[in-house]
Formats: C-alpha cells, sequence, structure tokens
C-alpha cells in the first residue's frame, strides 16, 4: 500500500510539475510579451539591431536560472502539458505511463503530429497526382 502512496505522489508531482511550469510561462509571457517566440517586439529589436542579450530572458532560461534545472528540461515539461491532451491526461493519470517522461514525449508528439497530418489532409485538394491517374 506505501508503495502505490509513492507511486502516486510521484506521478502527481511529475504532472504538476508540467502543469506549473505551464502555468508559469503562460504568466511570464503576459508580463513579457517580447519573450515569446516570433514575437513581433522582439523581431522589432532584432530589425533595430539591439542584441538579444539586452532583452528580457527567455522564459526558459529565466526560469532555468531560478530553480536550477536545464532550459531543455523544463522545454520538455512545456511540451508535455502543452501537447496532451487533457483527457488523454486523466486516462493516463494513475498508470506507468504517467510517470514516464519519455513515453509522454513521445505521445505529446505523436498527438502533434497527428494533429499536423489532419490538417494537412484537411486542405489538401483533390487533384490527381499523376498523368495515370487522370487516364
Amino acid at each position: 500500500m506505501k508503495k502505490i502512496k509513492k507511486q502516486t505522489k510521484k506521478q502527481n508531482r511529475q504532472e504538476t510539475q508540467a502543469e506549473a511550469l505551464k502555468r508559469r510561462k503562460e504568466i511570464y509571457e503576459a508580463k513579457y510579451p517580447e519573450t515569446k517566440k516570433d514575437s513581433s517586439e522582439r523581431m522589432k529589436k532584432i530589425r533595430r539591431g539591439d542584441k538579444l542579450s539586452l532583452c528580457q530572458k527567455s522564459f526558459t532560461e529565466d526560469t532555468a536560472n531560478k530553480i536550477g534545472l536545464s532550459q531543455r528540461t523544463i522545454q520538455r515539461d512545456i511540451q508535455i502539458a502543452e501537447k496532451i491532451d487533457s483527457q488523454v491526461k486523466e486516462r493516463i493519470r494513475n498508470t506507468e505511463l504517467a510517470d514516464n517522461k519519455k513515453e509522454l514525449l513521445l505521445l505529446a508528439r505523436l498527438e502533434e503530429n497527428i494533429l499536423i497530418e489532419a490538417k494537412v489532409e484537411a486542405n489538401v485538394e483533390t487533384k490527381p497526382r499523376n498523368k495515370i491517374e487522370t487516364i
């Protein structure tokens, strides 16, 4: 019983860490909109020749310095929090998968690829691919 409680706490910790980082990113980007990737403010500064080091630090850089994780770890946690659908998160919450960051990343990337493929298929016109199909 203690082992189950310990595993559940660990799973909940990982899940809440990713969700907390996601929420912190939302707040940070609201406070510093120029830190968003490809933001218009950031692009203006680049065009003016301002050094990016003089600009506000990116969310991942700032957070990594404050909590002692690598920037890449923070990016992965946010990818997991943002890309995995809430219904999927609920279904896997108390499983071994919920505690396996490598598998969660694969799941996040899989869901993202499926969405991209669906958008591409929806936008593709039904044109013949080659001359043989037209015959």
